[in-house]
């Protein structure tokens, strides 16, 4: 924290902290002011800033989905997209309820997906996935490019599915057939709190929860940053170094 506000008593300047931005409008920046009651937490000892950075977002959302398919130990869960910054956290945690993980990715991602607990692994590239006779107890869907009946069709009676980047279409799919359908589609993101923070970041420092990061650029690159992660060969997450005089 560079400098507090006079009326603030929660943070003094220097602490480290980190959190999430949400979905403000704005380019990337070097300072931001934010509240005092916004969920903000401090980087726990031993703990580095690239690694801190990694967790607010795709920490939160894989916790929120992984809670939300309310995995039962043996429990079969697909995750689609499972190589990203959300799904490297989510294939994690679903092993840590005892789940049986299916990781849908690019091939290129297999390797270090099965590094982190992945059962198995469809390359979508090869394989007409949603074909396959396989049926699951859950479904995490963070890609978001495959319709509602056709997921539904993949899960078992009484199965959740997780919509973690709904489409309008997958939205209004969804309402319509929660009503219908003994199976449980859920379409709420995950909201930030600094509970939830201090947990994964418990769980990191234990040893239990690893850190997936793929790449680090400097502020000055971040047009390659943002074209490597449009090619979409990211595994985990990409962070963004601001050079400081500590450097």
């Amino acid at each position: 924290m560079a400098s507090v506000g006079n009326k603030v008593t929660k943070f003094k300047p220097g602490e480290k902290v980190f959190l999430a931005t949400d979905m403000s409008l704005g380019a990337h920046t070097e300072y931001k002011c934010i509240s005092e009651d916004y969920p903000i937490a401090r980087i726990p000892d031993g703990m580095s800033f690239e690694t801190a950075a990694a967790i607010p977002v795709g920490g939160s959302n894989a916790l929120h989905f992984i809670r939300k398919a309310d995995l039962k130990p043996a429990d079969k869960v697909l995750i689609i997209g499972a190589g990203g910054s959300i799904g490297t956290f989510a294939v994690q945690l679903a092993k840590l309820q005892g789940a049986e993980v299916t990781c849908n990715d690019k091939g290129i991602k297999e390797s270090i997906l099965r590094s982190i607990g992945a059962d198995y692994f469809i390359d979508y590239e090869k394989q007409k996935w949603t074909k396959l006779k396989q049926t699951y107890d859950a479904i995490i869907d963070i890609v978001g490019k495959s319709t509602v009946p056709t997921l539904l069709k993949l899960l078992n009676q009484k199965g959740r599915l997780i919509l973690g980047n709904p489409g309008v279409q997958s939205l209004i799919q969804g309402l319509l057939l929660n009503k219908k359908s003994d199976k449980k589609i859920v379409l709420k993101l995950a909201s930030y709190s600094v509970e939830d923070y201090n947990y994964l970041s418990e769980l990191v420092l234990s040893g239990q929860l690893k850190v997936i990061i793929d790449k680090t650029y400097p502020l000055e690159q971040i047009k390659d940053a943002h074209e490597y992660v449009d090619s979409g060969q990211k595994a985990g997450h990409i962070v963004i170094k601001i050079a400081s005089d500590n450097d």
